[in-house]
């Protein structure tokens, strides 16, 4: 087994306690992308695609640089699967970039596990162990091999991926293989090591048995057209720039060289309702969503959960701990904030409690709606981003007309009674521009809502207005 820095071990008791730094918010950041530094510095040739990649490469065996605690004897080591997923982790920035790389790989093979983040010990093989790190739960298991594909009795990929609040994407060509890279920033692939794919490392490459072994490694995007950026735990080189066709030797199946069988696997973060966000928080780290747009009326923003999470909302920005415009601090996760005046409302959560803190945010407006004509002044919606309105009711007398003109692409949603979600609306005309209207017919109270499409930005004016039937004389 792998020697580690000391550990704390863990009780029975805290086996069903699982902690884990949350990955970024679904839905709030989308693909994985590069902060604009690191893309400035890649694209101007002041950082190659290796030095950023060596900043989050791990082996799976012990490598003085890359994982000095990490396994001697190279050919048991079967942590390609939680080294892959550790890497891509702590890329997306879900894990921290100085944390110990044994410690992140076996907290990665802990969310792969089907019980996670409550270990089931029944479940446990023989000589694995549970440890907590830095409010981590992490499984100590070099030896035996998780699955590409989901399964209820051992780890796998895209459950650990599905515990870090993310969505597997599964691809089997070429073409998705690219697909993925351009749309989540990366993937894991799953192939065999042979003399052929040793072959495209210069550097040292860890011990194998003969034959075609099966094995996980990182795929990344290259600066340079027709290029990849390959993590291979196995490789104590760190990661290599290679043309993507090199990947045909890792692909090649182990029964005909001949053939070849593409399997990758990405995170994608699973699109979020905005007024629905749930998560888990470990002490001192930030989840922020939003923004909510305010027009009139009372902005109800309700958190429930376990542990202790701090509810915050601002308004015009994302809260920090000294800058915030509610902040109830209610010592556990279910708190309330209540707030007037038009504007676009972030939210943020923090945690404060104990290693692990659960928690569910809903919003929503409380206004006296009106049946008044109404234009908002032009705004904007960014891709991917709701905005929501004071609800409108009418009577059943009346028809209520949503007018909506702009530029780019925003569809406009209503929902009678709640509000509209993705899923879940009343009237949505979903053209491929932002020049879209509703008519709606039905007493009570309509929810209104705006979500950029495709246009990275769009400009768009909504208008309602109330039409009430015309009372016609007639005449002898």
């Amino acid at each position: 087994m792998s020697q580690v820095h000391p550990r704390l071990a863990l009780s029975v008791f805290a086996l069903f306690v699982g902690c884990t730094q949350s990955p970024r918010a679904p839905g709030e950041h989308g693909a994985f992308e590069r902060p604009d530094h690191i893309e400035t510095e890649l694209m101007s040739g002041q950082l190659s695609d290796v030095e950023w990649a060596n900043q989050f490469f791990m082996t799976q065996i012990h490598d003085a640089r890359f994982n000095p605690d990490g396994m001697d004897n190279d050919s048991e080591s079967n942590n390609c699967g939680p080294a892959s997923l550790a890497m891509l982790m702590t890329a997306r920035g879900a894990l921290p970039a100085d944390l110990n790389a044994e410690v992140a790989i076996d907290h990665a093979r802990a969310m792969m596990a089907p019980s996670y983040p409550g270990l089931d010990l029944s479940r446990l093989l023989e000589d694995v162990h549970v440890y907590a790190d830095q409010a981590l739960v992490c499984v100590d298991d070099d030896s035996h091999p998780v699955f590409f594909d989901e399964v209820d009795t051992a780890g796998s990929i895209p459950q650990g991926i599905e515990h870090g609040g993310g969505e597997p994407v599964f691809g089997y060509s070429w073409g998705a293989l690219d697909s993925l890279l351009e749309s989540e920033g990366a993937v894991i692939a799953y192939g065999h090591i042979t003399q052929s794919w040793r072959n495209r490392f210069e550097g040292e490459y860890g011990t194998v048995g003969n034959g075609a072994i099966p094995h996980f490694i990182g795929v990344f995007p290259a600066t340079t057209q027709g290029d990849v950026i390959v993590c291979d735990p196995m490789h104590k080189g760190g990661a290599v720039v290679m043309p993507r066709g090199d990947l045909q030797a890792f692909f090649s199946s182990p029964v005909n060289v001949y053939d070849t069988t593409i399997r990758v696997i990405s995170w994608k973060d699973p699109e979020a309702d905005p007024a629905g966000w749930v998560g888990t928080i470990s002490p001192s780290r930030w989840e922020h969503y939003g923004p909510i747009a305010l027009d009139a009326g009372t902005l109800v923003v309700t958190m429930t959960g376990t542990g202790d999470a701090d509810l915050y909302v601002r308004e015009g920005a994302e809260a920090t701990e000294s800058d915030w415009d509610c902040r109830p601090h209610a010592g556990t996760s279910d708190e309330e904030c209540r707030l007037e005046g038009a504007g676009r409302y972030y939210v943020g959560v923090r945690g404060d409690g104990p290693p692990l803190s659960a928690y569910n945010i809903s919003s929503r407006i409380e206004a006296s709606a009106s049946t008044a004509d109404e234009t908002l002044e032009p705004f904007t919606v960014a891709a991917e981003e709701w905005l929501r309105f004071a609800p409108i009711e009418i009577d059943e007398r009346s028809k209520l007309v949503l007018t909506m003109t702009g530029t780019g692409d925003v569809d406009l949603y209503a929902r009678q009674g709640a509000e509209p979600t993705q899923g879940t609306w009343d009237c949505r005309p979903y053209s491929s521009t932002s020049e879209e209207q509703c008519r709606i017919e039905g007493a009570g109270t309509w929810h209104i809502g705006v979500r950029g499409y495709a246009s990275p930005s769009s400009m768009v004016t909504l208008s309602a207005a109330a039409e009430k039937p015309t009372l016609d004389v007639i005449t002898e």
